[in-house]
């Protein structure tokens, strides 16, 4: 795992990034709207921001970061758009309605980006859009990380294309 995290790190600092995808890894394309292109593009580099970190933090430590740990190396925008930890009620209340919960915690955000089965491989904008490429290791899959750093980031609308 160390390997792949050394090529986004690489990949991510670099302007060329014409590098061939790893064996075994497969490329998806992802779109996100935006209400314009410096909202597009302050979002790509909030993205690259936190890909950057998980990638670091992958890369040189032993154990994966607590939720202490957390706090002090992602960035405050992120932080910020976090909320409190559900209480029992506001879960068995979100049960009983049969509603998913709207909002992330850091600790739900914690355990989905430890479990990603994708990685950074590219992106760029164009057209009010950030078009993002990752790679993933195999199928089915999700982008459910992703997305939600793009939503907070400010997309108005995020799919995956191709």
């Amino acid at each position: 795992m160390s390997e792949i995290n050394n090529l986004i790190i690489e990949r991510l600092n670099k302007k060329n990034n014409l590098s061939d995808i790893p064996s075994g890894w497969f490329l998806v394309k992802v779109e996100a709207d935006f209400f314009s292109n410096e909202d597009a593009v302050l979002a790509l580099q909030r993205v690259k921001e936190v890909i950057e970190i998980i990638a670091m933090t992958k890369h040189n430590t032993k154990d994966w970061p607590n939720i202490e740990g957390w706090k002090k190396i992602l960035p405050n925008w992120l932080l910020k758009s976090f909320r409190s930890e559900y209480t029992k009620e506001e879960v068995e209340k979100l049960l009983k309605n049969n509603q998913p919960r709207k909002e992330w915690t850091l600790e739900d955000w914690e355990f989905y980006i430890q479990n990603k089965v994708w990685e950074w491989w590219n992106g760029k904008v164009e057209d009010n859009k950030l078009l993002i490429e990752v790679i993933v290791d195999g199928h089915p899959f999700s982008i459910y990380e992703l997305e939600s750093i793009l939503i907070l980031s400010g997309a108005t609308f995020v799919k995956m294309v191709e």
